[in-house]
């Protein structure tokens, strides 16, 4: 997905599913702490994760496609059944921390952990409230307009715009007028980073960029420091990159819209 924000994702867990076989399994949660225990957690996480994958798609195709206050409603709902979902699997698959599960059961343990990408906590709304902020960003942005020569042009024509107009005071006004739009997101967002925050304590980590940080094989401290030398290392590629686009930028629209001297201008980038 691209920039609207998901409320949840269960990719990782989906990704169990492969070669999942069929037959009664039972319900994900009562599994004794045992090795077998864990192998039937798992069998019962990819089973119900399968089912509610269908089950979610065609809603979110639903509500990409026709958005609607009931569209939305739908949306919101079965957000926050996944998120209920994936929560109550990662805290249920930290009880077999310690049993000596195969190698196979335990990599599944650990992505079943780590399988929701915006966690809520498990106090009793904060599930539908996270869903219903995500939804309305969702929402906004996927709606989102601005006005031009007296018209309102929805973000789909602003894009292809941003891609083919060579006017550069028209792209500076197309980029700022959009920058205005998510304003009315910001409350949202702030409460949806404070609620999956709790999330992501609640399944043991400090928030949720260390929860998501984690989801490499080092420490999420680790990860920081190791991303930072990766960006120490192709800085000296990217500063004289930066100064070749500018360069060509400056040929293509003079001085006063691209100074040398000055940092690109991101609207001239063909970018919303």
């Amino acid at each position: 997905m691209h920039a609207a924000v998901r409320p949840f994702a269960l990719t990782a867990i989906a990704a169990l599913t492969a070669g999942c076989t069929a037959g009664e399994t039972a319900p994900a949660g009562s599994e004794p702490a045992t090795p077998d225990g864990a192998e039937a957690f798992v069998a019962s996480v990819e089973m119900e994760s399968r089912e509610f994958g269908e089950y979610q798609a065609r809603i979110d195709w639903l509500q990409a496609n026709f958005i609607n206050y009931d569209s939305d409603w739908l949306s919101s709902r079965v957000a926050a059944e996944g998120t209920e979902m994936g929560v109550a699997w990662a805290n249920r698959a930290k009880d077999f921390n310690d049993v000596d599960a195969d190698a196979d059961t335990r990599r599944k343990l650990e992505r079943i952990k780590l399988g929701v990408n915006v966690p809520a906590p498990s106090t009793s709304g904060a599930a539908q409230e996270l869903a219903d902020v995500s939804t309305r960003m969702r929402s906004a942005y996927a709606t989102g307009e601005i006005e031009l020569d007296g018209a309102a042009v929805p973000r789909a024509d602003l894009e292809i715009m941003m891609g083919t107009e060579r006017d550069p005071d028209r792209l500076e006004e197309i980029w700022t007028k959009w920058r205005e739009v998510p304003v009315s997101m910001r409350d949202d967002y702030a409460r949806m980073v404070e609620i999956s925050n709790a999330g992501a304590q609640e399944l043991g980590y400090a928030d949720m960029g260390a929860m998501w940080r984690s989801r490499y094989d080092m420490d999420p401290d680790e990860f920081a420091a190791f991303t930072d030398r990766l960006w120490n290392e192709v800085k000296p590629l990217y500063d004289p990159l930066m100064c070749h686009v500018r360069a060509e930028l400056n040929e293509a629209y003079g001085d006063e819209a691209v100074p040398l001297d000055q940092p690109i201008p991101a609207h001239l980038l063909g970018n919303m």
